[in-house]
């Protein structure tokens, strides 16, 4: 099977017009056609439903092309190895949270590059899900989750707590301190990210049925699927938002965002480091791994 006739499949299949990918890739319609035929014929199947409107993907092209993807990476991070290799150099893909990547770890990695100035790192943004499908795949050599995620191919080990804080814009008007029951009189804005919705949820439902008091349905202004966006709403001032104190901590400090604390609960986020069994660690990525534990949290920014 030759990679670029994959890579032509794939996007043949995405715009469904051979006569597309042509002209995007001037390359003649011609000799397009021929390059997925003789992949369809390297694999066994017809891949494509051809038609005067265009192409649609067979049943065997819809496996053909799930799998397309994970094969396409893994075929550059293999290439990308060896051009890291021939300058006696390793690369090392670590995949983090969006929070994560952009506000804990620069800190954490100026000291890695220190340690390991032959190991260059890569750094990934990528919800918790996908990062997990990512290790497991072997598309990225570790991986910084928020929460537990079960895997058998996985190892995870609990590497700090993330506070997750309430914050308005400094304007607006709500209390410094709130009750609990307090949260329903305000709009909230939400993250998309089941972990912090689940954790938040539970905490405070928790603590009310501790206080004996009913849990509170809360009313969302907006559902995000960013923490940029979730705090560029906040500070345009169209609601409160709980988010990781790492992400807003730099306009805490400026006085563009305001604390709000609520009563006394302590909602954190369980940090985890996660890779592949040990025994199927490269030298660099266990190194990497111990560098991160031996360094620890108090290296984040």
């Amino acid at each position: 099977m030759n990679i670029e006739s994959l890579k032509y499949f794939r996007e043949i299949a995405d715009v469904k017009s051979i006569s597309k990918v042509s002209l995007q890739s001037h390359i003649s319609q011609s000799a397009l056609s021929q390059m997925i035929q003789k992949l369809e014929e390297s694999i066994g199947y017809e891949l494509l439903n051809r038609s005067n409107k265009g192409v649609e993907l067979t049943e065997m092209g819809k496996v053909v092309y799930d799998y397309s993807d994970k094969i396409l990476k893994t075929y550059q991070k293999m290439i990308d190895e060896l051009s890291w290799m021939k300058q006696n150099q390793h690369n090392v893909i670590i995949n983090s949270t969006w929070a994560i990547s952009h506000y804990s770890l620069p800190c954490l990695l100026v000291e890695m590059k220190n340690q390991y100035p032959n190991i260059h790192y890569e750094i990934r943004s990528n919800r918790s899900e996908e990062i997990v499908k990512n290790v497991e795949n072997g598309l990225a050599d570790i991986g910084i989750i928020y929460c537990d995620r079960p895997s058998e191919l996985i190892k995870t080990i609990h590497f700090c707590d993330e506070p997750i804080v309430l914050v308005s814009s400094k304007d607006f008007n709500i209390p410094p301190k709130i009750l609990v029951s307090d949260l329903f009189q305000y709009k909230i804005i939400y993250f998309k990210d089941g972990c912090y919705n689940t954790n938040v949820y539970e905490t405070i439902s928790l603590y009310l049925t501790n206080m004996n008091q009913h849990p509170i349905d809360f009313n969302p202004l907006l559902s995000l699927d960013s923490i940029s966006a979730v705090k560029s709403s906040v500070s345009e001032g169209f609601g409160i938002s709980f988010l990781p104190y790492s992400a807003v901590k730099k306009e805490i400090n400026e006085n563009r965002f305001k604390l709000i604390e609520l009563n006394d609960i302590n909602l954190k986020l369980k940090v985890n480091i996660i890779s592949l069994k040990q025994e199927k660690l490269t030298s660099p990525v266990k190194r990497t791994i111990d560098l991160l534990f031996k360094l620890g949290p108090d290296s984040l920014c």
